[in-house]
């Protein structure tokens, strides 16, 4: 009989050691961008409050314990994000807010990373990314990121895109 971790490592890692080798140079970022019908700076004015945040993010993002200030540069939470079998629990704090343009939360630590809602006006509205900056992990867990977590992380991201579509005044 296998034991249960054993097990479950060779099922997380026999698939993703037959993939092609991830070259240095990807893009590790998560990355989604969507058109909405609201305006810029009514996209910077939901997104420049964390306590939105969390319900946009309800598909990665677990575990939020806001902090005293949950809107504007400041705002800060506690929180775990969690993507398959990715697990890292952060504190996020709203850094800069600019009005209609963007809107950056730094997740400090050494495993921490920088998430930004970058804002532009369209046609339709207003164009909105979504990216997270991040380095590539070492081998030989850049496989199982690529095939597995980022992507999975980047759906979550366009589900939040349309969340916040959704929750925008026309």
């Amino acid at each position: 009989m296998i034991p249960p971790l054993l097990a479950l490592l060779t099922a997380l890692l026999t698939p993703a050691a037959h993939a092609e080798p991830v070259p240095d140079d990807h893009n590790a970022d998560v990355v989604a961008t969507f058109t909405v019908g609201g305006s810029p700076s009514a996209v910077t004015e939901v997104v420049s409050d964390l306590k939105a945040q969390e319900a946009l993010l309800t598909g990665c993002t677990q575990k939020w314990e806001h902090g005293s200030v949950s809107v504007g540069v400041g705002a800060n939470a506690q929180l775990v994000y969690k993507v398959g079998p990715w697990r890292r629990k952060l504190t996020g704090t709203i850094t800069q807010v600019d009005p209609g343009r963007r809107v950056t939360v730094d997740h400090a630590g050494n495993k921490g990373f920088i998430t930004t809602w970058t804002v532009s006006a369209a046609d339709a509205g207003a164009q909105v990314e979504l990216r997270t900056l991040l380095n590539l992990p070492p081998k030989p867990f850049r496989k199982i990121y690529v095939n597995r977590i980022q992507a999975r992380w980047q759906a979550c991201y366009a589900e939040a895109l349309v969340k916040l579509d959704n929750s925008l005044p026309r």
